[in-house]
């Protein structure tokens, strides 16, 4: 191996980054191929458990191997799988969790992994242990910490935010757990008296949200840089707005809002909602996921934002996933509003997805049809991407 250049080696094992058994095979061929391979291999770590015995034993024999063992310098994207597949929920889709992980559990986990930048925890009941102290900052700075399907995770998230100081937080389907009326205040942790700042850019929000976790979110919101948030998922009623309302205005440096597929049944009309949220915003860029499907009509909710939408917009990306019973009705009349009421708007594009195969109006056609209708409108304004 020495007539070749360490750099050349290097740059061949970067081609099977994800294959298990052949860098495994490199690392115990030869020394110059131990460093790269085992950097590779170990770059994303998942400890799972099927039950709570298993689930924390594994935790603990992690923590033990990176305590001493050189691989732990490598981890760059760590997972907490914690799903009970026998306790699962069919109905409900969401397994029950099977572990309850505390403060000084995570501290423990991520203790020795220097490089860390991605931490994902799936169901788990989140517990803290440390409640009269505030939590250590870690030694490093995250760049996504994601929860999901998650218990007790918004009461307690400002300690976990002050732990690891994640620059994007993705909250995705964790259940929601309000606070009792008649619950000792001095359990629930709030930021009242602190005063550091978050290191946050980006939140995704995926699912339902209750007032004690909406306040808990805006007070750490109002002390970080939110330049984007993305919400979807949750069923389109006035506790939803009110809640997405305070959010987006704790956002004071929010220039980007991406907005997923909702439930509509909670409330027919959504204009003036959607109204009352944006119009006070300077929003650059508006991004929406929508369902074309006649069962969900997920269009009636997507019209009332695009009417909604603020002046300062410039950049506008619209994503159809389309269903096999999808009319195609597309709401070209709005459209046409909505662009020529946005002077600065230089930028519309369309990301055509279709779910599977339908009968019916092509997706061609449909851009086809779209394009004449709106060939009047700025030269280069409108582009369409078909995935």
């Amino acid at each position: 191996m020495g007539i070749f250049p360490q750099e050349i080696l290097d740059y061949i094992l970067g081609f099977i980054p994800n294959d298990e058994n052949t860098l495994k095979q490199c690392g115990l061929s030869s020394r110059c191929l131990l460093k790269t391979s085992r950097k590779h291999r170990f770059r994303e770590v998942t400890i799972k458990g099927t039950h709570r015995r298993d689930a924390h034993a594994a935790i603990s024999s992690f923590c033990e191997l990176t305590q001493y063992q050189p691989f732990a310098t490598c981890i760059h994207r760590l997972k907490l799988d914690m799903l009970d597949l026998k306790d699962e929920h069919p109905s409900l889709l969401l397994p029950a969790p099977i572990l309850a992980l505390t403060l000084g559990d995570l501290c423990r986990v991520t203790a020795h992994l220097p490089q860390l930048e991605r931490l994902s925890i799936r169901c788990a009941d989140i517990l803290f242990d440390a409640l009269e102290d505030p939590p250590p900052s870690s030694s490093f700075t995250l760049r996504s910490l994601t929860l999901q399907r998650c218990c007790n995770i918004y009461r307690y998230i400002p300690p976990l935010l002050r732990l690891f100081r994640p620059h994007e937080l993705e909250l995705l389907q964790n259940i929601v757990d309000p606070i009792d009326e008649d619950e000792d205040e001095d359990d629930i942790i709030l930021l009242e008296e602190e005063t550091d700042d978050f290191p946050l850019q980006t939140l995704d929000l995926h699912g339902e949200l209750d007032t004690s976790s909406v306040e808990a979110l805006a007070s750490i919101i109002s002390r970080a840089s939110v330049h984007s948030i993305a919400v979807a998922g949750g069923i389109l009623t006035a506790g939803y707005f009110f809640g997405l309302d305070m959010l987006i205005h704790a956002a004071t440096s929010l220039n980007t809002l991406r907005v997923g597929t909702f439930m509509s049944y909670g409330m027919q009309r959504t204009g003036s909602a959607w109204k009352s949220i944006l119009s006070s915003t300077n929003l650059i860029t508006l991004e929406i996921k929508v369902a074309d499907c006649p069962e969900l009509g997920e269009w009636n909710p997507t019209v009332d934002l695009f009417r909604a939408a603020p002046k300062s917009i410039e950049n506008i990306h619209i994503n159809v996933l389309l269903y096999p019973s999808s009319t195609l009705e597309i709401p070209i009349d709005t459209f046409r509003q909505t662009f020529q009421r946005l002077k600065k708007l230089h930028s519309v594009q369309f990301i055509w997805r279709d779910n599977c195969f339908r009968t019916g109006q092509s997706i061609e056609e449909t851009i086809k049809n779209i394009n004449k209708a709106l060939h009047d409108l700025k030269p280069g304004l409108i582009q369409h991407e078909i995935e």
